[in-house]
């Protein structure tokens, strides 16, 4: 498969294309892990792109995997004791809503609350190899790229509160899609040991498209000429390598 993450710098890649796109298999490098080789069933709540699969194909597995991937590879750099970049994006809570055996019930907000409630277990489990393998000197962003569902999911943002007061969105107006803040505000956390005040907040606006610049800065990495030139840095002044 090419054009993947392998073209455009990083040194290795596990994940899913995406998890209600085909192929329905995990993609390791450049190539599929074990061939899909049959037709997705199309289902609601599911898979709804048709395309092929791996046989046995389970959705729910994909973010426990792709969590102990990167658990993996956190302690595969401390061992080699050198400047490591991960880049971590979830599964959850996108569509499918798949929540985890273990985790059905724990938010008393149905399936989606679930579901937020594992992407929270997943956080700890990185921040958890972290600690374990000593990395403490690691800057760790936690953002979205947008506000919540209410086409795909049911029940959506606004039949959530309505069913269990679980707002997504906070006390903003809008979902994803609008152009309301509900839609395009997102939390954005920043850890970072002796370098970031705990519980600290800013009232600055920035955004995500900023980090490329920000990051490049602190490392003093000279940008290429096309990179942008409204970028600008949301985190000046507090970088030290690990």
């Amino acid at each position: 498969m090419s054009g993947g993450p392998l073209a455009h710098g990083f040194d290795s890649y596990f994940g899913v294309d995406l998890p209600n796109y085909p192929p329905y298999c995990f993609i390791t490098n450049d190539h599929t892990v074990d061939v899909p080789s049959v037709a997705a069933p199309m289902q609601k709540g599911g898979m709804n792109r048709p395309g092929p699969m791996v046989p046995g194909w389970n959705l729910t597995n994909i973010l426990p995997e792709i969590t102990l991937r990167a658990v993996q590879t956190i302690e595969e750099a401390a061992k080699s004791k050198k400047p490591f970049f991960l880049y971590f994006p979830l599964t959850a809570p996108h569509y499918p809503i798949v929540p985890a055996t273990e985790f059905k019930g724990r938010s008393q907000a149905g399936d989606y609350g679930d579901f937020v409630a594992q992407v929270d277990a997943t956080v700890g489990e990185v921040l958890r190899a972290l600690a374990r393998t000593g990395a403490t000197n690691t800057l760790l962003v936690f953002t979205s790229d947008n506000g919540p569902e209410i086409v795909e999911i049911d029940p959506g943002a606004y039949d959530r509160i309505r069913r269990y007061g679980h707002r997504s969105m906070d006390g903003l107006r809008g979902v994803k899609r609008d152009i309301w803040e509900g839609g395009h505000r997102v939390p954005f956390l920043a850890r970072w040991p002796g370098r970031i005040p705990s519980g600290a907040v800013s009232a600055e606006t920035i955004c995500e498209v900023d980090l490329m610049a920000t990051c490049a800065n602190l490392i003093g990495a000279q940008l290429p000429p096309d990179a942008g030139e409204d970028s600008y840095n949301i985190l000046p002044h507090c970088w030290a390598r690990n």
